[in-house]
């Protein structure tokens, strides 16, 4: 019977190729839309998902509030801070902390930055990070040790197999050598933490003894919980642990976990959208997208039955129950759909890369994840009802003798039907061209608002630590290319990122009046540089020796 039935819709669509082709079209571009929407919330839902206690793992972070009532999130912490942590909250099993950061390696002649972390000995434990090669997961125990990718060792010594080679770290001036004492897989793309390297943290504290200060940002706090733990009972413990130091900031700690770290973030200290907003956007518009094409399916099979109204009389007469006619036509549907799904398979094939490029969205498709598979498989079945059951339903509820006599084409209630389908196939893409109106007008807000500073021209150098004992000669060299105008070292990108100082005071100021600013650290040239707008006063000068 099904065979017969896949006969019949395949001989239907082949006398009809303009119908067939024009479904095969829209069905095809729906269903790539939706596929790549798909495999975009899967990519963000399997982050860090590879860790043997993801569901146990948090980060300790604060939130930070101003005596004028702003907020703010702190990730970093004072490396001194653990020790607290460890003697206050017996409910964190393990706490390990991480500082991220590049360093200059050298292989002979070639030099190169790779980014990695500082970080304790117990790191390796907390997370499962699997070793390629190496003894244990405790490898950096020891201070002038080191942990690399499979990647960094192919690009440092053409092999995987490097147990106990060295590899050399240039910082400013000084070479120093590292024991490689373990390698590890490359750390998949599904991972909030990246790196190529790890050396003990040790190593950081030694020479960064700032970092141990009370009200720091050094270290990044991760924490391992102890199974059927209460986390509003630990963040209640925590809270208030940080006012006990002597700090001029109102810091209050608390847990965040890791499997909400990529959808969520702090602004202003509350919880908001951050990589969840974009699951939502692109899961609508692929939704909007595929319901169009559904809906142009729908108009199209209705406009085909003015011409099968007239079959389905003399099939209902000959005998045929309801229900048959209704799997035949969803037959029809499904034969579609499932050409369309092969040809959209092969087009997402071909797009990912583009998608990836444009959006860092490191989406991955392979038939041979199940995920993969239930999730076209569900698109599949989900197009092939939405698009197929309605006019299926309308076409089989006709009566025999009103259709054999064309009465059904011509009643009210048909021509509302095809009215409203029609009104809905155009209200859908109006809603989206509006809401990317709204996006394009914000974006054209983003880049033209008038941040204060001239930003078109600028070019940022990252990574340049090593290159602070010879800032002065850089500059020159810089300066003497044709086009460059200014050269300024700074510690951070103008508008990206800043520093919290610790509370301001000068002669006569009002000791109850409680002061904090954004502050960066820059040189003489970085108004000059940036095209900065100095509304009241000057900018440093050297005739001024007290700047």
């Amino acid at each position: 019977m099904i065979r017969n039935f896949l006969k019949t819709s395949v001989r239907f669509l082949m006398r009809n190729k303009t119908y067939s082709l024009l479904n095969f079209l829209c069905l095809s571009f729906g269903l790539t839309c939706a596929i790549i929407a798909a495999l975009y919330i899967l990519n963000i839902f399997s982050y860090d998902k590879f860790h043997k206690n993801y569901d146990r793992l948090y980060q300790v972070e604060a939130i930070v509030t101003f005596f004028n009532g702003d907020r703010f999130l702190k990730e970093p912490l004072s490396a001194s801070l653990v020790g607290d942590l460890n003697a206050n909250v017996p409910e964190l099993e393990a706490i390990t902390r991480v500082v991220p950061g590049g360093l200059n390696f050298i292989n002979g002649d070639r030099s190169f930055t790779e980014q990695g972390i500082y970080a304790d000995d117990n790191f390796l434990n907390i997370f499962s990070f699997p070793m390629a090669s190496g003894g244990n997961s405790n490898e950096i125990s020891e201070l002038n040790t080191i942990v690399i990718s499979e990647r960094m060792a192919l690009k440092l010594f053409e092999t995987t197999d490097c147990i106990g080679k060295t590899a050399v770290i240039k910082d400013n001036e000084k070479q120093e050598a590292y024991k490689i004492t373990g390698v590890i897989r490359n750390v998949p793309s599904q991972s909030l933490l990246q790196f190529d390297f790890i050396i003990p943290l040790s190593k950081f504290l030694a020479g960064n003894p700032l970092a141990n200060e009370t009200g720091a940002s050094s270290c990044h706090y991760w924490a391992l919980v102890s199974e059927n733990s209460d986390i509003t009972k630990i963040n209640n413990k925590i809270r208030d642990l940080i006012k006990n130091q002597e700090t001029t900031l109102n810091q209050e700690l608390f847990l965040f976990p890791l499997r909400e770290k990529i959808l969520y973030n702090y602004a202003g200290g509350r919880r908001v959208w951050d990589g969840m907003q974009y699951v939502v956007i692109f899961g609508c518009i692929a939704f909007a997208i595929l319901l169009i094409a559904c809906f142009n399916f729908i108009n199209l099979a209705v406009a085909m039955n003015i011409k099968r109204y007239r079959e389905a009389g003399i099939k209902k007469v000959a005998g045929a129950s309801r229900s048959a006619i209704i799997f035949q036509y969803l037959t029809e549907t499904f034969v579609i759909t499932a050409i369309s799904l092969l040809f959209s398979i092969i087009l997402v094939r071909l797009l990912i890369p583009l998608v990836n490029s444009q959006f860092n969205a490191g989406i991955s498709f392979t038939i041979a994840d199940f995920r993969v598979v239930l999730i076209l498989a569900a698109i599949m079945i989900s197009t092939g009802i939405l698009s197929g059951l309605l006019p299926a339903l309308y076409l089989s509820s006709s009566n025999p003798l009103s259709v054999l006599k064309g009465e059904i084409v011509k009643s009210h209630s048909y021509s509302f039907f095809r009215q409203s389908l029609i009104v809905f196939q155009f209200v859908i893409p109006v809603v989206l061209i509006i809401f990317m109106m709204i996006i394009k007008t914000q974006d054209n807000y983003m880049r033209d608002y008038d941040m204060g500073f001239q930003n078109d021209k600028l070019i940022v150098i990252g990574n340049t630590r090593n290159l602070e004992a010879h800032e002065g000669s850089l500059k020159t060299d810089l300066l003497s290319i044709p086009g460059i105008e200014a050269v300024s070292f700074t510690n951070c990108i103008p508008a990206r990122g800043t520093t919290v100082s610790n509370e301001v005071t000068w002669t006569g100021k009002d000791a109850s009046e409680k002061l904090h600013f954004w502050c960066i650290n820059t040189d003489y040239q970085y108004n000059t540089a940036i095209n900065l707008n100095i509304t009241d006063g000057r900018y440093f000068s050297y005739s001024f020796p007290s700047d």
